[in-house]
Parts: structure tokens; C-alpha cells; sequence
């Protein structure tokens, strides 16, 4: 083993670097039985905003704000319960307030 290839990356990726990357991770992501494909994904409602996910990369957990929801589970079984990214502090905010920790 190398350890050269485990070195801290110190400049941003080029673009053939980035496509490459998000191409391993959609690869990872599509062939985890636990996780919905991206190309089975069916645009729904923010549950918090009511803004539309159109990409089954921009839903989330809103746990504690509704009941735990993995996007799996709401594809399957036609559950709402995802928040978008724009709302993910609401829903951070609300899991720290159930631990008692403050950011203020």
C-alpha cells in the first residue's frame, strides 16, 4: 500500500476531477440496496416549505420536526416526510433543542 495516495488534498479539484468524483459517488449511491436509485426518485414537496425536490439528492431526514422518514421508506411507501436542503438548519436546530445545546 502507498501511502503517497492518502495524502491531504491541498488545491481545489479541476473539472475532470469533480465529474469524476460525483461519478464514483452516484455509482456508490445507485448500488446501496438501502438507497433509492436516483432514476426510480419521483419529485415531492419539501414537508417543512413546501418547496419541490427535484433531485432525490436534495431530500433529507426531517427528524424531529415530523417522524424519521429515509427516502427508501418514502418511495416505497408513498410517505412526505422529506425536508430540502434550504430547510436543513430548521431541522438541525430542532435536534439540538432536543439535546439542549444552543448555538446562540
Amino acid at each position: 500500500m502507498n501511502i503517497d495516495n492518502f495524502k491531504v488534498r491541498n488545491k481545489p479539484m479541476n473539472r475532470a476531477e469533480r465529474r469524476r468524483n460525483n461519478k464514483m459517488l452516484r455509482k456508490i449511491f445507485n448500488s446501496d440496496p438501502t438507497m433509492i436509485h436516483e432514476k426510480k426518485y419521483v419529485p415531492i414537496n419539501c414537508v417543512i416549505c413546501g418547496e419541490k425536490m427535484k433531485s432525490i439528492h436534495d431530500t433529507h431526514n426531517p427528524f424531529p420536526i415530523t417522524e424519521k422518514c429515509y427516502a427508501k421508506e418514502a418511495y416505497e411507501t408513498g410517505n412526505p416526510n422529506r425536508s430540502c436542503s434550504a430547510c436543513a438548519s430548521k431541522v438541525l436546530d430542532a435536534r439540538l433543542d432536543i439535546l439542549s445545546i444552543s448555538l446562540k
